[in-house]
């Protein structure tokens, strides 16, 4: 069975980008480094194909880097990290909704009925933030003149 925290493209560039460049706080990144690590060494100690083995065993040691460069002892605030998190977290889902969706799901407007006043006008004001800036991207994209390949590449 597959588990989307473990059975990723292990590449430098998908780990600095979408493992690392997903989180709100240090304290976060440090829990789910460390998950992560110990998922990937659980696996590790299943029978596996060697395949799987080595991308695990890639991953492990990009963890490994990354946890060197950071206070594994920031785990202990994540307590006091967990408000800013939800926070951004809501925003950027509430965001998403909105440029997918065209509005906010049920789902993620229970959890914002939960945060007090002032979080909710402070997520809102993220989420407003981040709409606006994927509107003008798109909105540049489509002006320019990027020249659309003639032939597509296809996989078959």
């Amino acid at each position: 069975m597959s588990n989307p925290l473990i059975d990723i493209p292990v590449t430098q560039y998908y780990f600095d980008t979408f493992v690392v460049g997903a989180h709100h706080s240090m304290p976060h990144l440090v829990a789910d480094l460390l998950k992560r690590r110990e998922l990937a060494k659980y696996e590790q100690s299943r029978e596996i194909p060697q395949v799987l083995r080595n991308e695990y065993d890639k991953l492990i040691k990009m963890i490994d880097a990354k946890l060197e460069t950071i206070d594994i002892e920031e785990l202990k605030d994540i307590e006091l990290a967990e408000p800013i998190y939800w926070v951004n977290e809501l925003a950027r889902r509430s965001a998403i909704e909105i440029n997918t969706y065209g509005r906010i799901r049920p789902e993620t407007m229970t959890l914002l009925l939960c945060v007090d006043e002032e979080d909710f006008a402070t997520i809102m004001k993220i989420a407003s933030g981040i709409t606006q800036r994927l509107v003008g991207i798109s909105a540049k994209a489509e002006a320019s003149a990027t020249p659309v390949p003639e032939k597509m590449p296809r996989v078959s």
